[in-house]
C-alpha cells in the first residue's frame, strides 16, 4: 500500500510572475513539491496574475503588510481546517511566519535561505529573522556564506544543509545558430561578455564598466559586453532606474558601440 502523501504549506512573496533568480529557484521549488505532496502555497498579491491552480492562494491586496495579514489570517484558517506535515518559508521573508504557524499546527518547519534575505539590514527584519531561525527544524542555505550568516543569527548547525541552486542542463546542450542574435545586437564574431539577469546596484553593473571593461578592453580590444536584462519589476529592496544609470555610464565611457543593453526579454 502506497504511504500517504506529505502536506505541505509553502509560503513565499517571491512567485510568479515576478520575475529573478530568487523566484525562478523558488518556483520550480514549488514545483516540484506540487508533484511529490499535497501542497498549499500563500503567495503575494498581483493583479495580473490568476492562480495556477486552487492550491495557490494570493494575498486580497497589495503590500508587505496586506501579505503578512494573509499568511497569519489564511494560515490559521488552513491548519485549523486541515493538518499539515510541514510548512516550509520559501526564503527568509517568510521564516517567522512560518515559524509562527507551525507552532500552532504542531508541525515542522523548515526555510531555504539565500543570500540578501539573511543579511537585509532591518532592524525589524532581523530581529524576527533571529527568532525564527533556532526554532526551525531544517534550514537550506545556498552557498556556504549564506550558511555561515545564518549560524551568526541563531540557525543550529545540525539543522543548515547547503544546497546550491542548479538548472535544467537540456536548453544549454541544444545546438543553437545565433547568427540572428549576433545581428540584432551587432556583436559580429566578437568576444561575448554575457551578463544575464536584472540590473541591479548590488550587481556593480556601472562599476564593472567603469573600473573593469577597460582593463580587459586593453587586452582584447575586440571584446563586447552584452547586459541581458532591465530593472527589477515588483521587487521589495530595488528601487530606482538602474537600467538609465548603466546607459549613462556607457555614454561617458564612450563605449556605445561595446555595450549592449537588451532590456527586460523574459
Amino acid at each position: 500500500m502506497a504511504s500517504e502523501r506529505k502536506k505541505v504549506l509553502f509560503l513565499t512573496y517571491n512567485f510568479p510572475p515576478k520575475l529573478g533568480g530568487q523566484e525562478q529557484v523558488i518556483w520550480e521549488v514549488w514545483k516540484e513539491i506540487s508533484k511529490r505532496t499535497e501542497a498549499v502555497a500563500l503567495v503575494q498579491h498581483d493583479a495580473e496574475a490568476e492562480p495556477e491552480s486552487s492550491s495557490v492562494f494570493p494575498a486580497p491586496h497589495e503590500g508587505l503588510l496586506s501579505f503578512f495579514r494573509h499568511l497569519l489570517s489564511k494560515g490559521k484558517e488552513l491548519i485549523q481546517a486541515d493538518r499539515f506535515d510541514v510548512i516550509i518559508a520559501a526564503n527568509g521573508l517568510t521564516a517567522w511566519p512560518a515559524q509562527h504557524l507551525a507552532g500552532k499546527a504542531n508541525c515542522e518547519c523548515a526555510a531555504i535561505l539565500y543570500g540578501l534575505d539573511t543579511i537585509h539590514s532591518s532592524f525589524l527584519y532581523q530581529t524576527m529573522l533571529c527568532r525564527a531561525l533556532p526554532r526551525l527544524d531544517r534550514i537550506v542555505s545556498i552557498s556556504l556564506a549564506t550558511a555561515v550568516e545564518a549560524k551568526k543569527r541563531g540557525a543550529r548547525k545540525e539543522k543548515l544543509r547547503v544546497i546550491p541552486p542548479g538548472c535544467h542542463a537540456n536548453p544549454f546542450l541544444e545546438f543553437r545558430d545565433t547568427g540572428e542574435l549576433k545581428r540584432v545586437w551587432g556583436l559580429d564574431d566578437s568576444p561575448v561578455i554575457l551578463h544575464a539577469g536584472r540590473l541591479v546596484p548590488r550587481k556593480g553593473i556601472d562599476r564593472f564598466i567603469r573600473n573593469c571593461f577597460p582593463k580587459i578592453l586593453a587586452k582584447v580590444p575586440e571584446a563586447k559586453l552584452l547586459l541581458a536584462g532591465g530593472n527589477p519589476k515588483g521587487a521589495l529592496l530595488h528601487r530606482g532606474d538602474m537600467a538609465e544609470k548603466v546607459r549613462r555610464t556607457i555614454d561617458e565611457m564612450g563605449f556605445v558601440e561595446k555595450v549592449r543593453v537588451t532590456g527586460r526579454l523574459t
